[in-house]
């Protein structure tokens, strides 16, 4: 099994921190030593380490971490032991900022995300509909015929009047908590009327609802758009759930969709390497679904009540 470089770059952090401020040939030494035990957890080549920074590899510590001396083989030129001192806390501390790069953005799969596998009776593979309580009032199909991306999307139009439709897929993780997370789709409108066809992210502690962004509403003809939402995870989500409403008259499409992860900076690894134009994006606001007003890209956001209208 391969290890993660995490405990390196964690570990590597703190050793930087102590030799910053204990700049003594002991702390050296000490730092030498921990240096050879966190490379042995992470399954990293020691010797090649400590001999990059100008050392024999086997002055230091031995094999066995109980036979350790952190003042075995250092030299007594106090020059020398600082140059080497200096070399190692370079090594480490480029090696924690690459390594923390690597470990903040990822994406999150979905089930069916491009809605390529075919409708069974009702069923959606990966992902659920449903809609306001009364008449059965939108059909729900893929659609072959000019998709966004692959060979199919997926449609849900409103046959008789009706509150809302929602088309939703719920993924568990207590992974989120906390982080920044973006979802993004390609959706398309024919017909739809003011209130729009809505894409939606609502985060969970199980069944009780923290939080939920929408994007502003697609409404009227539009063509393929690019939308994104983004916000951050409360810090008890353990799920997120989403989806696409459908809340008002005509038909609205969905395909390609991502969630995922982001950094620090709210970037992902993957961003600006497709070729496709940016997807419209917007600060969400708190505001009630009548005072959001909608981009000319459709990318802006509002906090909606918990749950569906």
């Amino acid at each position: 099994m391969t290890r993660s470089p995490w405990p390196l770059y964690k570990y590597s952090n703190c050793l930087v921190g102590l030799m910053a401020l204990v700049p003594t040939d002991e702390a050296f030494a000490a730092c030498l030593c921990l240096v050879r035990r966190v490379v042995r957890v992470a399954d990293l080549p020691s010797a090649a380490l400590i001999q990059a920074c100008g050392l024999a590899a086997g002055s230091i510590c031995g094999q066995d971490a109980k036979s350790c001396d952190p003042f075995r083989g250092l030299t007594s030129d106090r020059m020398a032991v600082r140059s080497e001192y200096f070399m190692v806390k370079c090594v480490l501390l480029v090696a924690g900022m690459l390594m923390a790069g690597g470990v903040a953005a990822a994406e999150i799969p979905l089930k069916n995300a491009g809605f390529e596998q075919a409708i069974v009776g009702t069923r959606i593979p990966g992902w659920s509909r449903t809609q306001h309580a009364g008449v059965g009032a939108y059909v729900v199909s893929t659609d072959s015929n000019d998709p966004a991306h692959g060979k199919h999307s997926i449609s849900m139009r409103r046959t008789t009047q009706q509150a809302y439709g929602l088309i939703m897929q719920r993924v568990e993780s207590k992974e989120l908590a906390g982080k920044p997370v973006a979802f993004t789709a390609k959706l398309k409108t024919a017909d739809v009327g003011k209130r729009g066809w809505v894409m939606v992210m609502t985060f969970r502690d199980h069944e009780n609802i923290l939080d939920q962004v929408r994007a502003a509403p697609m409404t009227g003809d539009t063509a393929w758009t690019d939308v994104e939402l983004k916000s951050i995870a409360p810090a008890t989500t353990n799920m997120v759930e989403v989806g696409f409403l459908l809340l008002d008259g005509g038909t609205g499409w969905a395909d390609h969709v991502r969630l995922r992860t982001l950094d620090d900076n709210g970037k992902d690894g993957g961003e600006g390497k497709s070729g496709a134009p940016p997807a419209a994006k917007a600060k969400p606001v708190k505001a009630k679904p009548a005072a959001a007003k909608p981009s000319a890209a459709g990318g802006s956001t509002h906090r909606g009540q918990a749950g569906v209208p």
